[in-house]
C-alpha cells in the first residue's frame, strides 16, 4: 500500500512540473527576461527584549538622516508586527534588480557609510554605531522578490 502512495505521490509531482514549465516549453527557445517588475529585498527583524525603542532611535535619528544626506531611497515600505516571531519587516528597493545581490557592499551602502562616518564625526564612531545596532538584534532574515509594476 505504502507504495502505491509513494508512486502515486511520484505521478503528482511529475504532472505538476510538467503543467507548471508548458507555457515555457510552448515559446521558442530564445531567452526570456521578466519585465515590468521591480526588484527588492525583505527584511525581517526581531530585536532583543527591551531592545527596540534604542534600535528604533538609532534608525531614526542616525541612520535614516544618513541615508537622506546620501541622497539614496529609504525602504519602500515598513511593517511593524503585533503577531508572530517578527517584530519589523522591511521592504527595501532593489535598484539594480538582482544585479544588487552581486554586491557585498555595493555602491548605495559605500554612499549611505560615507555619510555615516562624516555624520557621526568619523568612521570609528560611525562603526561603533553600527555595532551598537546589531546588539540590538536577535535575529534577522533576507529574503528576495519582485512585484509587477501597475499591478494592484
Amino acid at each position: 500500500m505504502k507504495r502505491i502512495i509513494d508512486c502515486s505521490t511520484a505521478i503528482a509531482f511529475i504532472v505538476a512540473l510538467f503543467l507548471c514549465s508548458t507555457p515555457a516549453l510552448a515559446q521558442d527557445d530564445s531567452p526570456i527576461k521578466r519585465e515590468g517588475v521591480k526588484y527588492v529585498q525583505i527584511e525581517y527583524v526581531t530585536y532583543k527584549p527591551d531592545k527596540r525603542s534604542e534600535a528604533r532611535e538609532i534608525i531614526e535619528d542616525h541612520f535614516v538622516p544618513a541615508g537622506e544626506k546620501a541622497n539614496l531611497p529609504g525602504p519602500t515600505l515598513v511593517i511593524h508586527l503585533q503577531t508572530g516571531d517578527w517584530n519589523e519587516i522591511i521592504v527595501w528597493p532593489l535598484e539594480e534588480g538582482m544585479a544588487n545581490l552581486e554586491w557585498i557592499a555595493g555602491p548605495s551602502f559605500v554612499k549611505w557609510k560615507a555619510a555615516l562616518d562624516e555624520q557621526e564625526g568619523g568612521a570609528d564612531k560611525a562603526n561603533e554605531l553600527m555595532r551598537r545596532f546589531d546588539a540590538t538584534i536577535a535575529r534577522r532574515r533576507f529574503e528576495v522578490g519582485h512585484h509587477h509594476v501597475g499591478a494592484n
